[in-house]
């Protein structure tokens, strides 16, 4: 049996557990698999601890962690910004006089620095946007919006370590979750789950650009649903506003928090995004969890 830490974190209204495996050399990926398979009953808000999507920390040779996540349906993730800073708020809690953090992300490196003299407001640079042009694709979001009578300005598809489809909708997003939520619902799981055209699934975002160049959007995640909001969607949702409005910078707004996205023009491309006028980086639990699947000696 492995026997770890596990926190409880929020950031922008997305909340994690985050398993910290970094005194286990051994098994990590049987310990991993373990919680993949108990993370439907650990997301349940219910019947198990809840969150909308579970961190994993390992040791890794040169940088601070390894870092893998996990969507709530036990299905891995290949990123994510606002877990990424939450693992990032607690290795600084655990490590005060750092201020910055690397995590290993599959192939991807992430950097992570504390932005301010307060540990809890972490910036995160999350790597290059590769649109994704497929134009069949593009069509096959089209077509799905027109049949649930949602007018559609323009359709976006981009990767950022994890797909995303954002949708460009012509009437007010929040005013379309308010009174018709059933309708983001609908379209966001007919999207999501489509593989004959997204194989892996794909994030999907309802979005808005305001008068003032912000831009406004609704998430529904890839293995989670509707949550209050998604750092790798707002990056991708700021790039997509960036390139619209022909800036650097654009201030993305969510559910649970305004978030300023900026957009580095030369190579390497990169998304950072840094937090504004949100609730700080909030550890809300600490606790051990005992893993009791057979995984042999760790």
């Amino acid at each position: 049996m492995a026997n770890c830490p596990v926190i409880k974190a929020n950031s922008q209204g997305n909340d994690f557990l985050i398993f910290n495996l970094l005194s286990h050399a051994n098994n990590i990926a049987s310990i991993v698999e373990s919680i993949s398979q108990q993370a439907i009953l650990l997301c349940d808000r219910k019947f198990g601890l809840g969150c909308d999507q579970i961190v994993v920390l390992s040791p890794h040779p040169t940088h601070n962690a390894n870092i893998a996540f996990l969507n709530s349906d036990g299905t891995l993730s290949a990123a994510c910004g606002n877990g990424t800073r939450c693992a990032a708020g607690y290795l600084l809690e655990l490590n005060p006089t750092q201020h910055k953090i690397i995590f290993q992300a599959g192939e991807r490196q992430i950097v992570c620095k504390s932005s301010t003299a307060v540990d809890d407001f972490v910036e995160v640079e999350m790597g290059a946007v590769k649109a994704i042009n497929n134009k069949q694709d593009v069509d096959f979001v089209h077509q799905i919006c027109r049949q649930n009578n949602l007018p559609v300005v323009d359709v976006f598809l981009g990767d950022i370590g994890n797909p995303h489809c954002i949708i460009h909708i012509e009437q007010d997003v929040e005013n379309l979750f308010a009174f018709e939520p059933e309708k983001i619902t609908k379209i966001g799981k007919i999207i999501e789950n489509a593989t004959e055209h997204f194989p892996a699934k794909i994030n999907v975002e309802f979005c808005n650009i305001l008068p003032n160049g912000d831009v406004f959007f609704i998430v529904w995640e890839r293995g989670a649903g509707i949550t209050l909001s998604c750092g790798t969607g707002a990056c991708v949702v700021g790039f997509y506003a960036m390139q619209k409005n022909a800036k650097n910078a654009v201030k993305v707004i969510t559910q649970g928090a305004k978030i300023e996205a900026k957009y580095n023009n030369l190579p390497p491309q990169k998304i950072g995004f840094h937090i504004t006028r949100s609730r700080p980086n909030l550890i809300t639990m600490h606790a051990r969890y005992t893993l009791v699947a057979q995984i042999g000696a760790v």
